[in-house]
């Protein structure tokens, strides 16, 4: 390899400005109209190669990477094109950000389609336990919360004898302190609570009822997400969507 430093006569530290000063004055000393020698010519030619090297930075950081460690693998940036205004900055490369997304969505590829293939679980497991004979006991009220510091629309926790929390919208102080509970078998939804004669009945089930729209979304953004197998980002955008509404069906029923 050449010896670029020692054809200008310069330290392997020069600054640019030096660079040019020991070009120009060689340029000047081997140019071909002032010094008709063979070796001249030649010595021209090389000060020229050394100065379109070293003057360039990313050429001379090749150059001196490929200078100290001759046997490492070396991959040359790409060089773009020069502008003729200096105030040009070229546009960000948005394709290779794209491909990066692309491969962290292949490298994901399998746990989203695991996510979904979860929420499918979760939803037929709902449709199980509401379709399933609904289990009935019956509760002693041990403890409840005071009715003044409820605000409106917060649930109300009742304790039972047997350790179970009742959460409910109503007061149930004409139900005395014994009550019916209906729940289902699975998840132990409580659908109902009556007192012991039947009657003065409150229907719950909210998870069932009102907000049955979050299973739905469940189920929808879990069956297109276990579908499609070959769309790369449908399959991992739908993963996402099923993981926030697991999220929000946990909360609902725990």
């Amino acid at each position: 390899m050449k010896d670029y430093y020692a054809i200008l006569g310069v330290s392997d530290h020069a600054h640019s400005s030096e660079i040019k000063r020991a070009y120009r004055r060689l340029a000047i000393q081997y140019h071909p109209d002032k010094n008709p020698s063979p070796e001249a010519q030649t010595l021209f030619v090389e000060i020229n190669e050394a100065y379109d090297v070293l003057i360039d930075p990313q050429e001379r950081r090749a150059y001196d990477l490929r200078r100290y460690k001759p046997f490492a693998e070396f991959v040359q940036e790409e060089q773009l094109p020069k502008h003729r205004d200096p105030r040009y900055r070229p546009k960000p490369n948005y394709k290779r950000e794209k491909s990066q997304q692309l491969r962290f969505m292949e490298r994901m590829a399998q746990p989203a389609r695991m996510l979904n293939i979860v929420g499918l679980v979760l939803v037929l497991l709902f449709t199980v336990d509401y379709i399933m004979p609904y289990r009935q006991t019956s509760e002693v009220i041990t403890n409840g919360p005071e009715i003044e510091l409820q605000r409106r629309g917060a649930p109300y926790y009742l304790t039972t004898a047997s350790h179970k929390t009742v959460k409910v919208y109503r007061k149930l102080s004409e139900f005395g302190g014994r009550i019916k509970l209906t729940q289902t078998r699975i998840f132990g939804i409580t659908m109902s609570v009556s007192d012991l004669s039947g009657f003065n009945q409150v229907t719950m089930g909210y998870m069932y009822r009102g907000y049955i729209i979050f299973p739905l979304f469940l189920l929808i953004a879990s069956v297109v997400g276990v579908i499609n197998r070959r769309n790369i980002i449908i399959n991992f955008n739908f993963a996402v969507g099923t993981g926030l509404m697991l999220i929000i069906n946990y909360f609902l029923v725990f």
